[in-house]
């Protein structure tokens, strides 16, 4: 099947209904499922899944050959689209001289090289780069540093970490007991020790910043600064539905860091690479510099998996001052082929890159949210867009908040658009590819609001 860059308001939209889809997915599922779906039982997955044949540009092709222009770009991972041929000939290349050499065993230039790019758009000279897989353990290993670098002074009491309620960090057992999500807890038992949730972000979307930064004080105080390691900590709480950190408070929470000897460990691993922030880094746009940086999701235009924890000079100097180096690493830290996608994302993706289509996107919030009552607010923090259902209903429960994203999110795919909801459905989150053009912005968040108004109003409709 030929792909285009069609715009989706001019394509004929998908022929098959929402009860259709569901029929089809079953049958296929059933013949062919051998994977154990993540974040659902086998039977939701039957319902939301697709089937993916190939992508190209900003759109995806399932199994039925439909064309689906996506909203969330991959899993908010594929800023340059599936089709960025500068990344994908650097993988090639990679394959053939080198595809596979663990850093434990051996030191390659092309790990070097990409760790140089890492420091340099961080803006963090004389760091070091730690390499690992994926978002999840990029914050495990910023946990472990931050407590070795104490370790490391003799100051082994300094462990406790701090993160916020509502936040989201990752699903490993380190980066989940940081998370501040209880629904993502239940299933697995005590988190790790010496981890506390403070503030939320609802604080901020309260307009009560100073709430957010006293929470954090009164915590330090609480549990005494001479007891902690470090705060984690998302300048755009995603999850939670891009709830941004302003300005002024991300520097007084920097400030109230250092004056307390804590480290600062901003998670990066979605706002990074120009997606939160005109900025490479969200934090370095408001003059605030971390101890520890977590990136992850676009560093290789997610076509490998990959995962940063950058270090500051004084971090990797106190470590190596004990003697004994940092005791962690995994087999597939620096995959060679991982370090050649991402140099060559980070040799391409340029400062301003996100501008023009977070510029498309805000406007069409403004123009088409922001004038529907189906939707309480919504907040955009350059190329990301968190959307919140109005869902004042007195006999609306958490299942059915939930099938009610489920049955926006099927109905929009089956117009033609890849849309996901978030926090248990009251919250629709946009991460378009920087790619994408106005047309094809307008095009997704129109279909949306015009599925969930119809949806919403129903429902309000049966309630009266």
């Amino acid at each position: 099947m030929d792909f285009k860059e069609l715009n989706m308001e001019q394509r004929p939209a998908n022929k098959l209904s929402s009860e259709s889809i569901l029929e089809a997915l079953g049958t296929y599922n059933q013949m062919a499922r051998s994977v154990w779906p993540p974040f659902n039982s086998d039977a939701g997955y039957d319902e939301i899944s697709l089937r993916v044949k190939r992508g190209e540009g900003a759109y995806l092709e399932d199994c039925r050959g439909s064309l689906l222009f996506d909203g969330i770009s991959g899993l908010w991972n594929v800023p340059l689209g599936y089709s960025n041929e500068i990344i994908k000939e650097a993988i090639r290349s990679q394959l053939v001289e080198l595809p596979s050499c663990s850093l434990i065993v051996g030191e390659t230039e092309i790990a070097n090289e990409a760790a140089s790019l890492i420091l340099q758009r961080c803006e963090m000279d004389g760091g070091r780069v730690f390499f690992s897989n994926d978002g999840s353990e990029a914050i495990e290993s910023a946990i472990k540093i931050a407590r070795h670098h104490f370790y490391a002074q003799g100051r082994a009491n300094k462990k406790i970490i701090l993160s916020c309620r509502d936040s989201y960090h990752g699903m490993t057992m380190g980066a989940l007991s940081v998370t501040g999500i209880s629904e993502d807890k239940w299933q697995f038992g005590s988190p790790l020790p010496d981890i506390y949730q403070v503030a939320s972000p609802y604080d901020l979307l309260e307009n009560d910043p100073c709430k957010f930064v006293y929470e954090i004080l009164n915590a330090i105080r609480f549990y005494g600064k001479e007891n902690i390691a470090a705060i984690v900590l998302e300048p755009v709480f995603a999850v939670a539905g891009i709830v941004k950190i302003p300005p002024g408070t991300l520097k007084d929470i920097s400030n109230i860091c250092k004056s307390n000897d804590i480290l600062l460990i901003i998670d990066e691993v979605t706002t990074g690479v120009y997606r939160g922030s005109s900025h490479f880094l969200f934090s370095a746009g408001h003059d605030v510099i971390p101890d520890i940086v977590v990136l992850a999701k676009a560093l290789t235009n997610g076509y490998v998996p990959l995962g940063a924890t950058v270090a500051a000079k004084h971090i990797f100097d106190s470590v190596e001052r004990s003697g004994v180096g940092l005791m962690h690493g995994h087999t597939f830290s620096g995959n060679p082929l991982a370090m050649a996608a991402c140099r060559a994302m980070l040799s391409q993706v340029a400062s301003g890159e996100s501008d023009v289509v977070a510029l498309h996107l805000a406007n069409a919030a403004t123009n088409y949210i922001g004038k529907s009552k189906a939707f309480k607010g919504f907040r955009v923090s350059q190329a990301m867009l968190g959307v919140d259902l109005d869902l004042e209903l007195e006999n609306m429960t958490t299942a059915g908040v939930s099938n009610l994203a489920k049955k926006i999110r099927i109905t929009c795919r089956e117009k033609g658009y890849v849309v996901r909801p978030t926090y248990g459905g009251k919250t629709f989150n946009f991460l378009p590819m920087y790619i994408s053009s106005e047309d094809q912005i307008v095009g997704l968040i129109r279909s949306f609001v015009n599925v969930a108004e119809e949806m919403i109003n129903e429902m309000r409709d049966a309630s009266r």
